[in-house]
């Protein structure tokens, strides 16, 4: 399965206008890797999301959390169809921004931990319908 690292729609925004935190920053950095394992799979850079994670969380938490930041990297991929665009997580210039396809990933999961349980469906099918 080959996806795009490379946005192609130039549409993309400084992370500092989603308000993300900073454990939504490091979600990023974790899902980042797992999209160029998958776009690269000689990349290996499933090694270095976990590393990370457990850097940023510490070994129980992180690690849980790259399990599942994998799944729903994987649970995407599929949905998408495997075209996801994303940014270099190595490409200095690009560190502060996101692609849309990556907002909107980040942006499910702020809904998914913060709103209500009936709140969380309309939420995330405005989202996926804008």
């Amino acid at each position: 399965m080959r996806i795009p690292n490379t946005p192609k729609s130039g549409s993309y925004q400084r992370i500092s206008q989603l308000g993300m935190d900073e454990f939504e920053r490091g979600v990023l950095a974790v899902l980042r890797r797992f999209l160029t394992t998958h776009s690269d799979p000689g990349t290996q850079c499933w090694d270095q999301a976990y590393l990370i994670a457990v850097e940023k969380w510490g070994e129980s938490v992180g690690l849980e959390a790259a399990h599942a930041l994998s799944q729903y990297a994987n649970a995407v991929l599929r949905f998408r169809a495997g075209t996801f665009e994303f940014h270099d997580p190595l490409d200095p210039d690009m560190r502060d921004f996101v692609t849309e396809d990556e907002a909107l990933l980040i942006a499910v999961l702020h809904y998914m931990c913060r709103l209500p349980l009936n709140c969380k469906i309309a939420a995330v099918f405005n989202r996926l319908g804008s």
